[in-house]
């Protein structure tokens, strides 16, 4: 689902699907195509380097956050906005009820919801260090931050615009899922570590080793299935028992991929090389198939309903701090599963 994936003072504040790390390995040739090609949209430069994308079904849009704002891609036309929400070195674009939006930020530490319609900032909620991902948990309809750089996993009401409380993991947190029995899976990427988060006990119940994953990114559970699948930075997948953390295999899906989407029982990561590798999750993970896309496209959304993958992608130009965009590079490729 999992895991985006710019002149600043520190690396820290880069966003994941444009912090790509130097180190590559050999890529596995791609399976024959099945995947149908649906449309390839352009988008505007002006928005700079992108991360996440989130859809919301209900609204028919889907929002990738960016390095300054959020672009808006209308699903029913398929279709860029000709304006970009505000925002700032946008790492996510959360989707709530009531057609409100919420987006983290990494330079101003905030949490800021706005009107999707309108883009009238209705709340911040300030002083947080390096807010990264973000979640609706289900059981109770609060949002989950990970803050990356204090290693706390914040718990905000985003009717009230309030933080709630702090729970603290430790390490730097880079993606969070919620199993939606009150438990959430916490990728601590600067430890390869996969950690299970109590939400009523406000701590964490166990922590898991991720071998031979190096800096994972993007993660997604499938509580039907009890597998966690983690994509991480040198080019794998983790596949995990969501029971007892069991290591049910590591599949090769290419460098920096930067999210983990489910489908059709299978989980499927996009990776920076401009592949999207189908992993098949019982009785233990294996690539099931490989798709070419384009090269940038590490993060994505599946939409259940079309049955359609989004993939935002495009081209890194410069390096270190000075990683940038290049002109008319930025896109987003749907695809249509069978």
């Amino acid at each position: 689902m999992s895991s985006s994936k710019l002149a600043f003072a520190s690396a820290a504040l880069c966003l994941i699907a444009w912090c790509i790390p130097a180190r590559t390995q050999p890529v596995p040739p791609p399976l024959p195509q099945t995947l149908t090609e649906v449309a390839d949209i352009r988008g505007p430069d002006g928005p700079g380097l992108w991360d996440q994308i989130n859809l919301d079904t209900t609204t028919q849009r889907a929002f990738i956050a960016r390095q300054r704002g959020v672009t808006v891609l209308d699903l029913k036309t398929l279709k860029m906005l000709p304006e970009t929400m505000p925002g700032q070195d946008v790492h996510v674009a959360l989707p709530l009820p009531l057609g409100r939006l919420l987006t983290t930020s990494a330079s101003t530490g905030a949490v800021s919801i706005i009107d999707q319609s309108s883009g009238m900032l209705r709340a911040v909620i300030g002083n947080l260090a390096d807010p990264d991902a973000a979640i609706v948990e289900p059981q109770t309809g609060d949002v989950l931050v990970a803050e990356r750089r204090s290693g706390v996993l914040s718990v905000v009401d985003p009717q009230a615009g309030t933080a709630l409380r702090r729970i603290q993991v430790g390490g730097a947190l880079a993606t969070v899922q919620a199993e939606g029995t009150g438990r959430v899976w916490v990728v601590v990427s600067d430890q390869d570590m996969l950690v299970l988060v109590d939400l009523a006990q406000r701590r964490v119940i166990s922590r898991y080793k991720l071998a031979g994953c190096e800096h994972p990114a993007g993660m997604d559970d499938m509580p039907s299935l009890s597998r966690v699948v983690v994509a991480c930075a040198n080019g794998v997948a983790k596949v995990l028992s969501g029971v007892d953390g069991q290591d049910l295999g590591t599949v090769a899906v290419g460098p920096d991929p930067g999210a983990v989407m489910f489908a059709d029982a299978k989980a499927w990561v996009p990776s920076a090389a401009g592949l999207l590798t189908a992993i098949t999750l019982v009785p233990r993970g294996a690539l099931a198939a490989q798709y070419r896309t384009r090269p940038g496209a590490r993060t994505g959304a599946f939409d259940a309903l079309s049955r359609r993958f989004y993939l935002p992608y495009g081209k890194i130009i410069g390096s270190g701090d000075h990683r940038t965009l290049a002109p008319g590079s930025f896109g987003v490729l749907v695809l249509q599963g069978q």
